[in-house]
């Protein structure tokens, strides 16, 4: 019953993944996450532990951001582990690219929109990362969620002749012309447009 307790509550989190990490390393912490049962929480603690705990390597990422949108199911505690991750040294493009196509496996528009921008914390914002962060707005449904991801793209150099389709084809989607006004203010407020913007 303790050991159960143990594993379902986030107890000692910290001090069990540094005995893990010293017996067998990520693999052996990955292994215990994976006998924790089904709380969202529980797994956004270990995770982050291990995130903190261990050298972080490019692999070791791709697998945390693989294995996180099919085990969790809870929207706040997805978007608050996605956001601690985008905000690591380690994190590269191809891990941002990851983190925006996540964003699909969370349904509050609010939580979609705090991801979206924890991947998007880059400047010049690469092509890539942008290309991914348009297609996941598309789940985006908020108006007012989506007019605030859109105007971080557009800010932060993501506009370009090849995003620039998906990106008005998502400003003509939204049914509020305010939100609408908002994004395409902010696009013309941008410097050396490219003529097909």
């Amino acid at each position: 019953t303790l050991d159960r307790l143990i594993k379902h509550s986030a107890l000692f989190a910290r001090e069990r993944v540094t005995k893990f990490l010293k017996r067998g390393g990520p693999d052996a912490v990955l292994a215990e996450i994976d006998k924790l049962g089904d709380s969202s929480y529980t797994h956004r603690i270990y995770y982050t532990e291990l995130a903190r705990q261990a050298e972080l390597s490019e692999s070791l990422l791709t697998r945390i951001l693989q294995r996180v949108p099919a085990e969790m199911s809870s929207d706040y505690d997805k978007a608050t582990l996605f956001t601690m991750i985008a905000r690591l040294p380690a994190v590269t493009e191809s891990h941002r690219v990851q983190v925006a196509r996540a964003v699909k496996s969370i349904s509050s528009d609010y939580d979609q929109r705090r991801t979206l921008a924890a991947a998007m914390d880059v400047r010049p914002l690469p092509a890539g990362v942008g290309a991914a962060v348009l297609d996941a707005t598309g789940s985006v449904s908020s108006n007012y969620d989506r007019s605030l991801v859109l105007t971080e793209v557009a800010e932060r150099g993501g506009l370009t002749e090849a995003t620039t389709p998906a990106f008005m084809s998502l400003v003509r989607s939204m049914s509020s012309s305010y939100d609408q006004r908002r994004v395409l203010t902010a696009v013309s407020k941008q410097d050396a447009l490219p003529e097909a913007v």
